[in-house]
């Protein structure tokens, strides 16, 4: 149902499809990627080392991009960028530190509140307008995240014989 939801919000066919549509689905897929590493790590290593490797890979393929546009932010952002560096840096954190005591399948779900999230502050401070199909592909997606939950719980271990 996630890539239901995810067609929803891209609506593929409607229009012709941006290639930046295609960085999405494939930061979608690197990001379930890091999930899965993740809970396999943390069994063995700390969030803190978690950090440290996730930013040291991270910092090359960030820069292969960063660098041929590079501007430096002016003087009175540089205090917003520090913020979000920060905030970014305590969301990981908090992401593996959560899936220290849970299952991924608990903790992932909660990320997805970030999309609708997001929209509404686009909305307030870019004066965007509220997409229904962001909502509405959000809305899939946790659902489906839900179902999956559910399904874990409810479903007892079967064992072959």
């Amino acid at each position: 149902m996630g890539f239901v939801g995810v067609l929803v919000i891209l609506r593929p066919g409607i229009a012709m499809i941006h290639p930046a549509a295609f960085a999405v689905i494939g930061s979608a897929i690197m990001l379930a990627t890091m999930y899965v590493l993740t809970k396999s790590v943390i069994a063995y290593d700390s969030p803190w080392t978690i950090l440290f490797w996730m930013n040291l890979v991270q910092l090359p393929i960030s820069l292969t991009f960063a660098i041929p546009d590079w501007t430096w932010p002016s003087t009175p952002l540089i205090p917003w960028v520090l913020l979000v560096g920060v905030a970014g840096f305590g969301i990981h954190y908090s992401i593996s530190k959560a899936l220290v005591y849970a299952d991924a399948s608990l903790v992932v779900p909660f990320d997805f509140f970030r999309l609708p999230l997001i929209a509404v502050v686009a909305w307030f401070l870019y004066n965007e307008a509220l997409d229904p199909f962001v909502f509405i592909g959000a809305m899939i997606i946790v659902c489906g995240n839900v179902l999956n939950v559910r399904g874990k719980r409810t479903n007892p271990n079967v064992t072959g014989q």
